[in-house]
């Protein structure tokens, strides 16, 4: 793979991207050194369509679904750094590679966030539940969650295909 390693403008909008994002994993942080002594010893960790929990575990599952997230949230953060190895489905030029690697990072931010939603979502399902009988809702947020997320790679497969300079 022989890609132009350049760097790739940051802009007003992927500031705000990484704030966003940042402020979202110190929720997760957050969530868990709050909640992690007042949990009962058994939490819910899998919960079936319809919200229900069906499967149990000790109360350090939660630190693990956060150390799980911020592991993965680093190797994307790190990989964002690097959009000459990203996996593109189009030809990368040296007269195209700022504006496609553009796009690859501004995804991948996308992506970051939705990640990090996700992983709130189940966070909160699980205090939710082990706190309350009403976790209906949440199971719709962490849908949408998924619907965003799958439509950030459709919207990039677009660009890279439509909008992006040939």
């Amino acid at each position: 793979m022989n890609r132009p390693k350049i760097s790739v403008p940051f802009t007003k909008t992927d500031s705000r991207l990484e704030l966003v994002i940042w402020l979202l994993s110190a929720a997760v942080l957050a969530s868990v050194l709050y909640h992690y002594v007042v949990l009962p010893e058994r939490v819910p960790i899998h919960f079936s369509f319809n919200g229900q929990p069906d499967s149990w575990s000790g109360k350090d599952s939660v630190w693990l679904l956060a150390g799980i997230y911020f592991l993965i949230g680093s190797l994307l953060f790190w990989l964002n750094k690097r959009p000459q190895l990203f996996n593109y489905s189009v030809t990368i030029t040296p007269d195209n590679a700022a504006a496609i690697y553009q796009m690859g990072s501004r995804m991948m931010r996308l992506l970051r966030l939705w990640l990090a939603l996700i992983f709130l979502s189940v966070q909160w399902m699980i205090y939710e539940k082990t706190f309350t009988s009403d976790t209906n809702y949440l199971s719709y947020v962490l849908i949408a969650c998924l619907v965003g997320s799958l439509s950030t790679v459709v919207w990039g497969i677009y660009r890279f295909h439509i909008k992006a300079p040939k």
